[in-house]
C-alpha cells in the first residue's frame, strides 16, 4: 500500500522541492539480489535503494534495516535472495510540492528515515531524515544570525 503526503503550498511554507540536491536516485529491479543491493548501497554510502518497475514507478524500498532483519538474522544467502522477497512494500512517498513540515511530521510518526519523492507515479529522488535535519539546522543558523544582526543594527546576510 502506498501512502502519500498531501501536495500543496500553504502560507509560504517551504516545499520538499527546495531540499532536492540532484543526487542520483539509486534504483534496482525487484529481481536483483540482496548482495547487489548491499554493494550498491555501500559503494554510494547510502542506507537504502528504491525498487522500481521498468517505468521508474516505486514498488518498494530496501533498507539497511531490511538487510538485518529479513536477511542476516534469518540466515538467508544474500546472493540468492531477491529484493522482491525482502523489500518493504508499504511505502510512504511525497510529491516534490509537499510541505516540509508535513513530511517531517509523517517521517517521525512512521519511524522512517528514507522518503521517495515522486511526481505522479514516477520516482524522482530519495530524501532522508538527515536531509531534513540539515535543512532545519541551516534555518536555525540563519535565524540566529539574523537576530544577532538585528540586535546589533545591521541587516541579515542571507548566506
Amino acid at each position: 500500500m502506498e501512502l502519500r503526503a498531501t501536495p500543496g503550498y500553504d502560507g509560504g511554507m517551504p516545499q520538499i522541492e527546495r531540499l532536492l540536491t540532484g543526487r542520483k536516485l539509486l534504483t534496482l529491479a525487484g529481481s536483483a539480489t540482496v548482495l547487489v543491493a548491499a554493494r550498491l548501497m555501500a559503494d554510494n554510502n547510502v542506507g537504502c535503494v528504491l525498487i522500481t518497475d521498468g517505468r521508474q514507478r516505486p514498488l518498494g524500498i530496501f533498507t539497511e534495516r531490511d538487510l538485518m532483519t529479513r536477511v542476516v538474522v534469518l540466515g538467508k544467502d544474500p546472493d540468492e535472495v531477491t529484493l522482491l522477497e525482502v523489500m518493504t512494500r508499504d511505502l510512504y512517498t511525497a510529491e516534490k510540492t509537499s510541505r516540509i513540515a508535513d513530511v517531517r511530521r509523517e517521517l517521525q510518526a512512521r519511524h522512517i528515515r528514507h522518503l521517495p519523492i515522486v511526481q505522479g507515479e514516477v520516482a524522482l529522488a530519495m530524501l532522508s531524515l538527515r536531509d531534513l535535519l540539515a535543512a532545519d539546522l541551516a534555518a536555525t543558523k540563519f535565524e540566529q544570525r539574523a537576530m544577532t544582526e538585528y540586535i546589533q543594527g545591521s541587516p541579515p546576510d542571507p548566506s
